[in-house]
């Protein structure tokens, strides 16, 4: 947890990197440089976070693998969660031209708390 010594930005931790580490679904030197950046969150040198979208992702996860990922998603800072909405104008996108509502984190400058 942050404790208040890194004048560190926080690094964002998106679900699919919880699940890989959790699912040693990563490449084996993907694991261990892992490993050290976990280290140097838990020593105060930088801050992990994650979002409350990763929640409710992990939250569709089949219950009986849902533990390990809510263990790791716990041990994070949490940035707050924010409705946006914008009008899709990427020709390219499966959108395009509709209004699009997405639950995201309002970061940066989002502050971190836990529920």
């Amino acid at each position: 947890m942050f404790d208040g010594r890194s004048t560190s930005p926080p690094y964002y931790l998106d679900t699919s990197v919880i699940s890989g580490y959790v699912n040693e679904d990563m490449k084996p030197s993907d694991i261990h440089a892992f490993q050290k950046i976990v280290h140097m969150s838990q020593k105060g040198e930088l801050i992990l976070c994650t979002s409350t979208v990763a929640k409710e992702e992990i939250e569709k996860i089949p219950i009986q693998y849902q533990s390990s990922h809510l263990e790791m998603y716990e041990t994070l800072q949490i940035l707050q969660g924010s409705i946006t909405t914008w009008l899709d104008d990427d020709p390219f996108s499966t959108c395009f031209g509709k209004i699009v509502e997405h639950d995201c984190s309002s970061w940066p400058s989002a502050p971190l708390y836990r529920e």
